[in-house]
């Protein structure tokens, strides 16, 4: 029953000569967790879940490659995925196979390792048989044998039993390392070992919390939304010179999201500005119904022209009173007290009444620093005759 459904693999044919030239035990030696024999299986009958299956299972229309995007991702789609990474990942796997195969304890026959290498590295773009045309006629049928055994089937670990003959003849004859039985096992390891890499590199793709396909594909979904949400908006919304944003078609399905992501940054930046003009007016309106006009410092007409600013040029400001606190520099602490009339005939009538409190504490006087700058004979003159 197993040889008749393996059989039924091979292009639905019952070809038992095919089934034959498979070295089973070399399979059946290497050392594989419970999980990674499951995934083996699953991948060989074509039953692992790809984007093809998962979208017939979901009953959803998207079943692209999370690395290249293209439609259609089954079980043969792992290992010729055309994505840079992926055929960078293909490319070291099979730069660590010809090492492995040209060591002087592993060492396989040169004329043969230098075929599988560049059969694999080609990844099925030719047949073995083509590139061992120069070889012996032994090499020759055996890539014959694996051609009919297929390059995926060899990606699967399904290795020809006449490729293993020919590398237990060559190790009996120059006493190697490893006799046909150990090399077959290790070949088939590496070749298992390549196929994972790629399954593990993909899944990566797929399901990474923020570089994953899934991931961006909510990203972009939730993007779009937002465009649609912002194209609706009204032209008054948005300042006049960000109005032409709205004549781009961004819901068309030809804008990529790159695209995308730019005009609504666009929008956004847009909405921004109008909102900063509106906060803007609103409080120059609480403040001129405060202050009125007359509350902005002088400005000359000049500056005004420099600045872009209204001319203030016949607005008064405030006068400037001394400050209570600080000092002038290279004065003491000398002072004098004033009443609230010489302050208010010092000020012109600009001054707040004191409160309350102020009068109860000071009796109506305020204390001033005096910044009248004498010299300290002159001063004590001054105290004396008063």
């Amino acid at each position: 029953m197993r040889k008749a459904v393996i059989q039924e693999d091979w292009d639905g044919t019952q070809d038992s000569e095919i089934f034959d030239s498979v070295d089973w035990k070399a399979r059946k030696r290497v050392r594989q967790s419970e999980m990674r024999s499951l995934w083996l299986c699953k991948q060989e009958i074509g039953i692992n879940r790809t984007r093809r299956n998962n979208a017939r299972i979901m009953k959803t229309s998207d079943d692209k490659c999370p690395n290249c995007e293209q439609h259609n991702e089954d079980s043969k789609h792992l290992n010729i995925c055309p994505d840079a990474g992926r055929s960078r990942q293909h490319r070291e796997g099979a730069t660590k196979l010809r090492r492995w195969m040209f060591k002087s304890r592993s060492k396989t026959k040169p004329t043969m390792a230098r075929v599988i290498h560049d059969y694999i590295r080609l990844r099925n773009a030719t047949t073995m048989e083509e590139l061992a045309r120069r070889g012996s006629p032994e090499l020759i049928e055996a890539a014959r044998m694996q051609d009919r055994i297929g390059w995926f089937e060899l990606m699967h670990g399904k290795l020809a039993i006449q490729l293993v003959r020919i590398q237990e003849w060559y190790c009996l004859i120059n006493n190697e390392g490893l006799n046909g039985k150990s090399w077959s096992t290790n070949m088939v390891k590496q070749l298992l070992d390549m196929s994972h890499s790629q399954w593990l590199y993909r899944n990566f793709s797929l399901h990474h919390q923020t570089l994953g396909y899934l991931h961006r594909l909510v990203e972009e979904t939730n993007l779009r939304d937002t465009a649609r949400e912002l194209a609706s908006l009204k032209p008054e919304e948005i300042p006049n010179s960000s109005q032409y944003l709205l004549e781009i078609d961004i819901e068309s399905e030809e804008q990529s999201f790159t695209s995308v992501s730019y005009w609504v940054l666009a929008m956004k930046v847009a909405l921004k500005e109008k909102t900063i003009g509106l906060t803007k007016n609103q409080k120059q309106k609480r403040r001129d119904a405060i202050y009125g006009r007359n509350w902005t410092p002088i400005m000359t007409s000049q500056a005004a022209a420099r600045t872009g600013k209204r001319d203030h040029s016949s607005m008064v400001a405030a006068p400037i009173l001394p400050n209570p606190k600080c000092l002038g520099v290279g004065m003491k602490g000398n002072f004098k007290r004033w009443t609230q009339q010489e302050i208010t005939k010092y000020t012109g009538g600009n001054i707040n009444k004191p409160s309350q409190q102020q009068k109860n504490k000071n009796s109506c006087k305020l204390i001033i620093y005096n910044a009248d700058i004498t010299s300290r004979t002159n001063k004590r003159q001054r105290r004396n005759n008063e």
